[in-house]
C-alpha cells in the first residue's frame, strides 16, 4: 500500500510538472501572436510612397491658389503616378499643365513644375512653384 501511495504521488508530481511544460509554449504562442500583430500594424502605416496621391492633390491646391481664375481650372484626370515623382525625404515634384481662364476670360494652358514637402500629419509645404512659358 505504501508503494502504491508513493507511486501515485510520484505520478501526480510528474503530471503537475508536465503541465508546466505546456504553459511555456502557450505563453510563447501568445507572445508570437502579439509580435505578429505589431508587425502587421507597422506594415499598414503609410509610407512615403503612399503619399504620392496626396502630394499630387496638394500641389494642385497650391497651383490653383495662384491662378487668376482658380474656379475655372481644368485638370487632366488620372496619371498622377506618372507626373508626380518622389524626390525622397517627403518631397515630391509634380510637373504638368492646367487649363484655366486668364484675366480676359480666355482659356489658356499653363505648364508648371511644383515641389511640395510633407511636413507631417495632413500638413504640406510648398517648396517651389514655377510657371513655364
Amino acid at each position: 500500500m505504501k508503494k502504491l501511495m508513493i507511486m501515485l504521488m510520484v505520478a501526480g508530481m510528474l503530471m503537475v510538472q508536465g503541465c508546466d511544460d505546456y504553459e511555456v509554449p502557450e505563453q510563447r504562442m501568445k507572445e508570437q501572436r502579439i509580435r505578429a500583430a505589431e508587425i502587421a500594424a507597422a506594415r499598414s502605416r503609410p509610407t512615403e510612397k503612399d503619399r504620392t496621391l496626396d502630394a499630387y492633390c496638394m500641389a494642385q491646391q497650391f497651383i490653383e491658389a495662384r491662378l487668376k481664375s482658380p474656379r475655372s481650372a481644368k485638370w487632366t484626370w488620372g496619371g498622377h503616378s506618372d507626373r508626380t515623382i518622389n524626390l525622397g525625404s517627403g518631397r515630391y515634384r509634380y510637373a504638368y499643365y492646367v487649363d484655366s481662364q486668364n484675366g480676359f476670360g480666355a482659356m489658356i494652358r499653363t505648364r508648371f513644375v511644383c515641389v511640395v514637402k510633407w511636413v507631417g500629419g495632413t500638413q504640406w509645404r510648398l517648396e517651389s512653384l514655377n510657371f513655364l512659358e
